[in-house]
């Protein structure tokens, strides 16, 4: 065998032995798959921490894959993949269980490319007290996002995100934010477009008592963000957030001119001039004959 062939082998190797570790995106979810049910199940918070690192270094891993934007992801049951809306960027999000009933959270902006992404830093614990403050992917207060409507009004774009945040072992927080993302990629969470009841706000923050389950929702049939207004189960609980439940009021935001306005005490009663808009209440005279149509109540879909 001469020096050039034996050259042209050895190339042949080293193409052959690369191409033999490297992963389809299939590969990498199976490996995502398994490792999400240890970073909640795992007995200890070193484990569960050690298996999250690997997990969110798969995922990365993963953003270098063509073809990872359109990727479904469809094993991967425990982390929220949501889509902006509008096509500019998608968020992933998980949070990693403490055994002292905390939680640590972790979150990607994944832009269509694939590989260009953000990656949201917990490190801010958020309270009552942060509804005009802004945080930075730097500086992230954790949650996990259900829902985002974007909004573009004259020129101003940001996007409305609706969290979900475990709090500690006695109450959960729920949050209406706003997010904004700038030509050179910063990333800002925070914005003054959420009129309260005392003024116009970043954010607004609901906390409330774990065992009790608060409406918040984004309502096409209203277009409107709609909640439940929670109130303390007795006067003797007054401002101490862990007793606070949900009451039978509701509250709106109406996007007007970029400005999320407030209706105190929205109507959540059937619509008797057009029925069949009512898809976000329940009827007075309910038609026991009536077949679902397999839609949710609350959110038409």
């Amino acid at each position: 065998m001469n020096l050039k062939s034996s050259f042209f082998i050895f190339l042949a190797l080293i193409f052959c032995g690369s191409k033999g570790y490297a992963q389809t995106l299939q590969e990498i979810e199976a490996e995502l798959a398994a490792l999400q049910y240890k970073i909640g199940d795992a007995p200890t918070d070193q484990e569960r921490v050690e298996a999250n690192e690997t997990f969110r270094k798969t995922l990365i891993k993963a953003f270098g894959e063509e073809g990872v934007y359109d990727y479904p992801f469809s094993s991967l049951l425990k982390i929220g993949m949501l889509p902006s809306g509008d096509g500019a960027f998608k968020l992933f999000t998980w949070n990693l269980p403490k055994t002292d009933g905390t939680y640590t959270y972790c979150a990607f902006l994944v832009f269509p490319d694939g590989k260009d992404y953000t990656e949201l830093i917990d490190s801010e614990d958020l309270t009552m007290e942060d509804e005009s403050k802004t945080f930075t992917d730097k500086n992230w207060y954790g949650a996990l996002y259900y829902h985002i409507q974007p909004v573009k009004e004259k020129g101003d774009a940001y996007y409305t995100l609706l969290g979900w945040d475990g709090n500690n072992k006695l109450s959960n927080m729920k949050i209406i934010d706003a997010l904004e993302i700038d030509k050179r990629g910063k990333v800002e969470f925070g914005k003054p477009v959420f009129t309260t009841e005392n003024g116009i706000r970043n954010r607004q923050i609901f906390e409330y008592a774990k065992d009790a389950q608060m409406m918040l929702s984004y309502i096409p049939a209203k277009d409107a963000i709609v909640y439940q207004v929670l109130a303390a189960i007795s006067g003797a609980v007054e401002n101490n957030r862990a007793y606070y439940g949900p009451s039978s009021a509701h509250n709106a935001l109406r996007l007007n001119n970029g400005i999320w306005l407030l209706e105190v005490e929205t109507d959540m009663t059937q619509p008797k001039s057009d029925p069949n808009k009512a898809q976000f209440n329940f009827p007075s005279r309910p038609d026991l004959n009536r077949q679902r149509d397999g839609k949710n109540p609350l959110t038409g879909k």
